[in-house]
């Protein structure tokens, strides 16, 4: 059984305030691997989990290993600091999520790529198959998509809003993996008489005036499929949903800054420790097409006790008992 943590708002918040650098130089020793990570701006305890699992394999920071971040500031910028990334000439390029994963792989056919927490691999076309990467020849890693998950998120958000029928699912229009999630979501919301209201956004406009579409379906919930796009976007859903108290379901339970009410999916800290094992057998010489993408086997049900206060809402018992994280 996982242990449940509690966390208070004041270490919350202090949490949600530290970011990585945008980028870290260091000289490497001779003979030391270096590798490059990618990302857009991610918590300090996201490059925490990473080198948690690069020690895990026995590489320690200057030792014998030197990371270098490229991290961009927007998602837009992301292919320029591949860019730079690729042009460092790395042992492996580390790519936090979807966005740096894509464009790492437009960069470089030949630099071994490890896809971290990445959304549906196989509908981005990063992989061929789970279990044989293939792709470009030079990918692997792991994705935070599981095949159950969406419906665990709607049984869940039911659960928790008495006499939920319309909820609405906010989806990135330009994200290949949206079309995938809500062929899912289809089935998954008959089966508990939900009618789901699709709202699609995009990159092009301001995020606040598409927000107002959801207060303007009178739904009782609504859901995001995962992308980094919302995810960059939190504190202003999670002031949405407590300005119009509308119960958001959140797809990433240790997010930083705090998860809406509720929250269920992958833990992503576990995934970015599984840094170790793929720079490891890159270093050691196995081809990154050789092997496998792992997808996830931990799971975390989130419920933030503070935002249900604030809108008036009562969490279920059995909700609770279910809670691997509980925001007091």
């Amino acid at each position: 059984m996982r242990r449940r943590q509690f966390l208070s708002l004041a270490a919350s918040a202090g949490a949600a305030s530290a970011f990585g650098p945008r980028a870290v130089h260091a000289q490497p020793a001779a003979g030391v691997p270096r590798i490059a990570i990618l990302s857009i701006p991610v918590p300090s305890s996201t490059f925490d989990s990473v080198a948690e699992g690069l020690a895990n394999y026995g590489y320690v920071e200057g030792r014998n290993i030197v990371t270098q971040r490229f991290t961009a500031p927007t998602t837009p910028e992301v292919p320029a600091y591949a860019a730079r990334a690729v042009a460092s000439q790395p042992a492996a390029i580390l790519c936090l999520g979807t966005p740096p994963t894509r464009e790492a792989m437009r960069a470089t056919a030949t630099i071994p790529i490890v896809m971290l927490a990445v959304n549906d691999p196989l509908g981005n076309g990063f992989i061929a198959s789970y279990a044989h990467p293939g792709g470009n020849g030079n990918v692997t890693g792991n994705t935070g998509t599981a095949s159950d998950v969406i419906s665990k998120q709607l049984a869940l958000l039911k659960e928790l809003v008495p006499g939920l029928r319309r909820l609405a699912v906010l989806y990135l229009g330009a994200d290949p993996s949206a079309a995938r999630v809500i062929g899912e979501l289809g089935p998954a919301a008959r089966a508990l008489n939900l009618e789901p209201v699709l709202v699609d956004f995009t990159e092009a406009q301001d995020f606040a005036p598409q927000l107002v579409r959801v207060a303007a379906a009178r739904v009782g919930g609504f859901m995001t499929i995962s992308s980094q796009y919302f995810n960059t976007r939190r504190s202003e859903i999670l002031d949405f949903e407590i300005r119009n108290r509308i119960p958001w379901m959140d797809a990433i339970p240790n997010a930083v800054p705090l998860p809406g009410v509720i929250a269920y999916g992958a833990n992503l800290n576990t995934l970015y420790r599984q840094s170790g094992y793929y720079v490891d057998a890159i270093l050691k010489g196995m081809r990154p097409a050789d092997i496998p993408v792992q997808q996830p086997t931990q799971f975390d049900l989130a419920l933030n006790l503070s935002t249900a206060r604030a809108m008036g809402l009562s969490v279920p018992p059995s909700i609770l008992a279910q809670a691997t994280i509980v925001v007091k």
